[in-house]
């Protein structure tokens, strides 16, 4: 059971954030989301939430981070290093280490294991404490590490004798455990059963955007979307990379197929790239730094896959067909299906004007590949002053349509009589917006 989890200079995290299981003393849903175990009151489940970019996929980045050093460092080899991910927005903490830290329930015992690793991948500290869950027990030290330099507790003899085989940048915990060591192999049992589940990442829209990126004007229009959503992306750019200059090894060339290896050489491949304001320890601003996309939030990550598609959407009267909600989610899986809109293949329903009257709209309505031109009722607002000074008005389009018109022909008949779904379908559009000065 995890109870709290510690991590210093990661990704969007400078300083130290915890993020703890413990129950506070409020009542509020004291018995329906906290359970008692020995001595200790836990929740059953936190919720994080927070502005976009804010870190709450790199909070789960950086539990997956720490299991994935410790499962990787029996095997790392000398000159290995695994990548170093710190907080880029300072010019100080990109070269300085990076901190992690669980404390859990294991059996009986109440374990806090950690470490501090540099940039070099170099273990700078390790430690592990354990505290037996009864009353009034206390924290003791089963080892502590400061470099090479070893402490070893009376509890943890297992450990004796393998300080001289750990390497420099292999942890002191694992390799105890290769030796058969009782609780080193306990504490990697926890960490093998941690489980981090992200749905976060979206690559439906992904080759789109990146796409139109290699476009000026609309590329200024990502970047301005972006920036609007508080991201602190100051700029986007796609980068050509050259092939030839990429260090690949021939046995991995091999593995390539003949055609795909040719087009590489021919295109070259490309990279996305964000830029950011980096500062000093005083927050005065220092210079702009490049980030690869994989640095940025899985949030961010996902708005930027979305944005090219949602922006034509916006500059063309298009509804993105993926972005169905309607509160059920396998309502929603249906909807999307082959037997309905078909996302697969039909990603977009447009609607195209091409005439306006006093009280209509007329227009090319596109649906799962087929175009009608449709009738709408046309009704408008007055011009109104705003809190903040600005004109606005807006307007509203009704009319209807039948789906089977369209492809979509999926019913299915009622115990008491009648179709589950209309064929007649109501289109209802209000837009509302500030009068350009």
């Amino acid at each position: 059971m995890l109870v709290k989890f510690k991590v210093k200079n990661y990704k969007s995290f400078k300083d130290e954030i915890e993020f703890s299981l413990e129950s506070t003393k409020l009542k509020q849903h004291k018995e329906t989301n906290t359970f008692e175990i020995h001595n200790l009151s836990l929740l059953k489940s936190a919720v994080v939430y927070g502005a976009n970019a804010s870190g709450k996929s790199n909070l789960l980045n950086a539990m997956k981070k720490m299991k994935s050093i410790i499962n990787n460092s029996p095997s790392i080899e000398k000159q290995k290093k695994y990548p170093h991910e710190p907080f880029l927005l300072n010019i100080n903490t990109e070269k300085e280490a990076s901190m992690f830290e669980c404390t859990f329930v294991q059996g009986s015992n109440l374990y806090r294991y950690g470490f501090i690793i540099e940039a070099t991948s170099n273990i700078k500290e390790e430690w592990l404490y354990q505290k037996k869950l009864k009353k009034y027990a206390q924290e003791v030290a089963l080892f502590t590490r400061l470099n090479r330099e070893f402490n070893l507790g009376a509890s943890f003899s297992e450990a004796k004798d393998i300080e001289s085989k750990t390497r420099e940048n292999a942890l002191f915990l694992p390799v105890v455990a290769q030796f058969n060591g009782l609780i080193s192999q306990e504490i990697l049992a926890w960490f093998d059963k941690l489980t981090i589940i992200s749905n976060l990442r979206s690559e439906e829209f992904k080759h789109f955007s990146f796409e139109m990126l290699e476009d000026e004007e609309f590329r200024e229009k990502i970047v301005k979307f972006i920036k609007s959503a508080d991201t602190g992306i100051t700029d986007i750019k796609k980068k050509k990379i050259d092939f030839a200059s990429l260090n690949i090894e021939s046995d991995e060339l091999k593995e390539l197929p003949d055609f795909l290896l040719e087009k590489l050489k021919e295109e070259g491949l490309s990279t996305v790239e964000t830029m950011h304001m980096q500062y000093d320890n005083n927050n005065m601003f220092k210079q702009l730094k490049s980030f690869s996309l994989n640095f940025e939030s899985d949030g961010t990550q996902k708005l930027l896959a979305l944005s090219a598609p949602l922006i034509d959407a916006l500059l063309n009267g298009e509804i993105i067909v993926a972005s169905i909600n309607t509160a059920n989610e396998k309502r929603d899986e249906h909807l999307k299906a082959e037997d309905m809109f078909d996302v697969a293949k039909f990603q977009k329903i447009t609607f195209k004007s091409t005439k306006i009257e006093k009280d209509a709209v007329y227009g090319d309505f596109t649906m799962k590949g087929v175009t009608k031109n449709i009738k709408l009722d046309l009704e408008t607002s007055s011009v109104i002053k705003d809190p903040w000074g600005k004109q606005r008005t807006g307007f509203s389009l009704n009319g209807k349509i039948k789906r089977s018109d369209f492809g979509l022909t999926w019913n299915k008949a009622l115990e008491t009589g009648g179709v589950a779904v209309s064929d007649e379908v109501k289109l209802a559009i209000d837009v509302e917006g500030v009068l350009a000065q």
